[in-house]
């Protein structure tokens, strides 16, 4: 996923990214994803590497974007669905449920069924599918 797309994704209704993956978020501090949406987040995320703790599988960070709270979850999913977790995460978020926007960012394939749970316990929120490479 390149830069130009990652802020493609960027307009006033997104609410959120979350970036599902099979590694921890420290795993992935030399690929261009982490190094853009750490430049959007202010740093955040390079911060929380230098002293984070070995084995965290989910992350939250928070910063302003169209004078809205915007969140980024990142979630070390294994080889696991943990849909539970995702739910957990999504509603920790303070997100507008009438008209906001979540990107899933993931170098696996999202399952359709996962996408179906979203929708099911979210309807109002359109999630963006996104795979990268």
């Amino acid at each position: 996923m390149t830069s130009k797309e990652i802020n493609s994704l960027f307009d006033e209704n997104l609410s959120a990214v979350l970036w599902l993956s099979n590694q921890p978020l420290k795993n992935h501090a030399k690929s261009s994803l982490f190094s853009d949406l750490d430049y959007i987040f202010d740093g955040l995320l390079s911060n929380h590497c230098q002293f984070a703790i070995d084995g965290l599988d989910k992350t939250l960070f928070m910063t302003r974007n169209f004078e809205k709270n915007f969140y980024l979850a990142h979630l070390c999913m294994g080889n696991n669905s943990k849909t539970s977790e995702l739910f957990s995460v999504i509603g920790t978020m303070n997100i507008d449920t009438n008209n906001g926007s979540i990107a899933l960012i993931s170098s696996e394939s999202i399952s359709d069924n996962l996408i179906k749970q979203l929708h099911t316990k979210y309807p109002k929120i359109e999630f963006r599918s996104i795979a990268t490479v």
